[in-house]
């Protein structure tokens, strides 16, 4: 079991009060590398005969399935566990560790299944919060790290002056999109943002859960009633105007899979995927992931392999991280799954991850798209400091993957086939190949 895994013990800053109410345990495998996993649960994989014997361990040891008791044995094969309610802390400690995980995985070392660490995925990647200054070298101990500032980088932005209008071209079926990510925002029960109305489907039933940190289908400003605009607050809806800007008969579907302050899990992205798969009357045929997690002592999180179990015949565009390394993010590093970076006036954008693994780049640097129409963004002092009207500016690999899911989107629809014959038809056209970005999407 790769729970070769070390507390970070050094400073945490600005984020330390939210990785404690996230419940996100800093750590760092054998190799040096840092990981952020939850640190209460595990996810357990399995077959038709190892579900039983994980079904019988949850029960006599009194613990608890994340989402909720499966009868029946998971399209994913996977499940995460947790202790029961008595077994949980009665209040957040200032800083999680991964002490607890090794006896909550021996639970399970005599059954016919497989224990990893229940890995936390993040939109804006672990260095857009810990800016590593040691050197790259084998160490039992994660590199120094400065915490980075927990605001938004969002920005207010005016209406673009030129919106594309469906075609709506007879004979010609439109494209479903499915965004895993932070939901949508919605108003009394309809898509809040008029260009996104009629563009946008919402699900029933609807997700809108109240407990703060959740995961529901609601992209929600201000989760944790801090009074701040949520570091990731947003990020689903902004994310369908790319989309819709790029494919304007696109049919855009959504199931949140982070919370607005950009966290997520293996739990939480398979629970996803399985709900969106079991109670949509519609076949996905681009599925946008915006967010990664890195593997561990070479393993890649349970969430990322089973993406092709669940997703085999739609093309999932995922992005390949804002951390500036050449380091595999998951699930962009995926055989078969469209790694995108970003690119700004001068090439590769600072930020993007890079490598033989990313397959297509894309202008990612101050994208403009929907957002919030009601949001006023205080400081700590009450003072006005943004306002939100519609539409915002935001930079990250996040906006280039859904920039080139629209684009496939597109030629899906002009052109028929599949998803993936539609992205194999644009990148044999590619005209120009950037090295370690793949081929260049220009949209």
């Amino acid at each position: 079991m790769p729970f070769d895994l070390h507390d970070y013990r050094g400073p945490l800053g600005a984020i330390e009060p939210q990785l404690s109410r996230r419940r996100i345990a800093v750590a760092a495998d054998d190799a040096g590398q840092l990981c952020l996993v939850r640190p209460d649960s595990v996810v357990l994989e399995f077959d038709e005969h190892g579900f039983e014997d994980v079904q019988r361990v949850i029960s006599d040891a009194d613990l608890e399935v994340l989402g909720g008791p499966v009868t029946e044995l998971p399209a994913s094969g996977l499940l995460a566990a947790r202790p029961g309610k008595a077994g949980r802390p009665d209040s957040l400690p200032e800083r999680w560790s991964t002490a607890d995980l090794v006896p909550l995985a021996e639970r399970f070392a005599d059954q016919r299944c497989t224990v990893r660490p229940n890995r936390v995925y993040l939109t804006e990647g672990v260095a857009r919060h810990f800016r590593l200054v040691a050197e790259n070298r084998p160490s039992r101990r994660p590199p120094h790290a400065i915490p980075a500032s927990t605001s938004s980088t969002v920005r207010p932005a005016a209406e673009p002056s030129n919106l594309p209008a469906p075609l709506a071209l007879p004979g010609h079926d439109a494209p479903d999109v499915l965004v895993l990510d932070t939901g949508l925002r919605t108003r009394d029960r309809r898509v809040a943002h008029p260009w996104l109305q009629d563009h946008c489907v919402l699900h029933s039933p609807w997700r809108d859960l109240k407990t703060v940190g959740r995961w529901d289908d609601e992209d929600e400003p201000d989760d944790d009633g801090g009074g701040r605009l949520d570091i990731q607050a947003g990020h689903g809806t902004f994310i369908s105007g790319v989309i819709r800007q790029q494919c304007p008969d696109a049919r855009i579907h959504h199931r949140s899979v982070l919370t607005s302050y950009g966290d997520g899990d293996d739990a939480s992205i398979v629970a996803a995927i399985e709900r969106a798969k079991a109670d949509s009357e519609h076949h996905f045929d681009i599925v946008v992931m915006a967010f990664g997690a890195y593997a561990t002592a070479g393993d890649p999180p349970p969430a990322a392999t089973a993406v092709e179990r669940l997703l085999g015949d739609s093309l999932v565009v995922a992005s390949a991280g804002n951390d500036a390394t050449s380091r595999p993010t998951y699930p962009a590093a995926l055989p078969g799954v469209v790694a995108v970076g970003a690119l700004d006036r001068a090439g590769r954008a600072a930020f993007s991850n890079f490598g033989p693994w990313v397959d297509a780049a894309t202008p990612g640097v101050d994208v403009v798209s929907t957002f919030f129409d009601d949001v006023d963004d205080r400081d700590e002092q009450g003072e006005l400091r943004e306002q939100y009207r519609g539409w915002a500016r935001w930079s990250g690999t996040s906006f280039a993957a859904p920039k080139v899911a629209g684009v496939i989107a597109q030629e899906l629809y002009l052109h028929g086939g599949t998803a993936h014959e539609a992205w194999a038809r644009i990148r044999s056209r590619a005209s120009f190949r950037i090295p370690d970005l793949g081929v260049l999407v220009n949209c």
